[in-house]
């Protein structure tokens, strides 16, 4: 198993003090579970700046752990070692480094910015998302809607028939709320022009 490295000087990391410190699964499966004395691993080099604050990582690179209040620049934004499988899914779920947000009022464009990583922790397959919120609602346009709601019916239809007759009546009664929106009345005209024994058979059982 090749080495990890630290992410704020590369220095190569090695084992440090047994502590106690509980893992992110201990923490939302088993929170009030007490902790036992654990292996770590710690930077090599003495004159890092991850040893101010006693900073440490789990065996498998999980962490970091202690540390001061203040941030360390990590390279690449990313506290995980190199080398680490926890880096790899730093990078999709926790990044946040390059996210931006502008608010005008009620309305917020937030753009999130997520990468891929390859095996030794760098970043690769740059991702960036754009989302458009009002009053703190996530907005969807009503043709991505159209085509979520659809999908979803053809989905349920291929389990079979109960199915199919199920997914069809709740295009049909969503239709009918109040102030619903167009590509409802869109989805119901679809399932009734194209898939005419279902239409019927949702409006009669």
């Amino acid at each position: 198993m090749e080495a990890m490295l630290c992410p704020l000087c590369r220095s190569e990391l090695v084992k440090g003090a047994p502590c106690r410190y509980q893992t992110l699964d201990e923490h939302i499966c088993r929170p009030n579970s007490p902790s036992p004395l654990r292996s770590t691993l710690v930077c090599s080099n003495a004159n890092c700046g991850t040893h101010e604050g006693e900073t440490f990582w789990a065996f498998d690179g999980e962490g970091p752990y202690g540390g001061t209040r203040k941030e360390p620049k990590w390279i690449d934004g990313n506290p995980i070692p190199f080398g680490s499988y926890h880096r790899k899914i730093y990078f999709s779920c926790c990044y946040h480094a390059e996210d931006r947000r502008f608010t005008v009022g009620k309305l917020t464009v937030r753009r999130e910015v997520t990468y891929e990583s390859d095996d030794y922790g760098n970043k690769v397959g740059k991702r960036v998302r754009y989302s458009i919120w009002w009053n703190n609602i996530l907005y969807h346009s009503g043709v991505r809607m159209l085509i979520f709601s659809l999908k979803r019916f053809y989905k349920k239809k291929a389990w079979g028939d109960k199915q199919a007759v199920d997914a069809a009546r709740g295009i049909l009664q969503r239709a009918e709320w109040p102030r619903a929106e167009w590509w409802r009345k869109v989805a119901r005209f679809w399932v009734r022009m194209f898939h005419p024994t279902l239409y019927r058979k949702a409006l009669s059982e």
